[in-house]
C-alpha cells in the first residue's frame, strides 16, 4: 500500500501496481456530504472534467458507480472497492439509524412491534414491515435484498 497527497491534510491509499501512474497526476480532496474523495481536473473528449481517483483505478463503466467497503472514499485499495449498480451501492450506505441501515424505531410506545424496516425501490420507499426487535428487522431487510458480498 502507498499514500498519494491530497489537499487538506488528507492523503489517498492506493495499490503498489496502482501507485507509479496514479502518482504522476496532482491530485485533491473533494468532500461530498461527509465523504472525502481523491479528485483531479483532467481533459476527456476535449471536455474540462473531474476525474475521480476510485474510477479510474477501478475502470468503472458508465452508468455503474464504484461502493468502498469500509466507507472511507480516500481508501482506493482495489480489495476495499467494487463496481456495481447504484441499488448495489445504496445497500452499503450509511444512515443515521442507531438500529442498522434502514431500520427505524416507531415512537409510539403502545406498539408491540416498534422496528420498522424501510428501503427504497426506484422512486417509492417501500416498508417490508414491523418487527418486535431490531435484530429482527436488520435480518428482513438482509433477507430481501441478499448478502452484500
Amino acid at each position: 500500500m502507498k499514500t498519494i497527497p491530497l489537499t487538506q491534510s488528507q492523503v489517498a491509499l492506493v495499490d503498489d501496481e496502482d501507485y507509479p501512474w496514479i502518482s504522476q497526476f496532482e491530485w485533491y480532496t473533494f468532500k461530498n456530504r461527509r465523504i472525502s474523495y481523491a479528485v483531479r481536473n483532467g481533459v476527456v473528449n476535449g471536455k474540462r472534467r473531474t476525474i475521480l481517483m476510485h474510477r479510474v483505478i477501478m475502470n468503472t463503466p458508465k452508468g455503474m458507480q464504484v461502493d468502498h467497503m469500509d466507507h472511507n472514499g480516500v481508501n482506493n485499495q482495489k480489495g476495499n472497492m467494487r463496481n456495481c449498480t447504484g441499488r448495489q451501492n445504496a445497500e452499503n450506505m450509511r444512515n443515521q439509524s442507531r438500529y442498522g441501515v434502514g431500520v427505524v424505531r416507531e415512537l409510539n410506545p403502545s406498539l408491540r412491534k416498534p422496528f420498522r424496516v424501510r428501503i427504497r425501490v426506484g422512486e417509492n420507499r417501500p416498508s417490508l414491515g414491523m418487527f418486535a426487535t431490531a435484530e429482527e428487522a436488520q435480518w428482513a431487510r438482509r433477507k430481501f435484498f441478499g448478502e452484500r458480498r
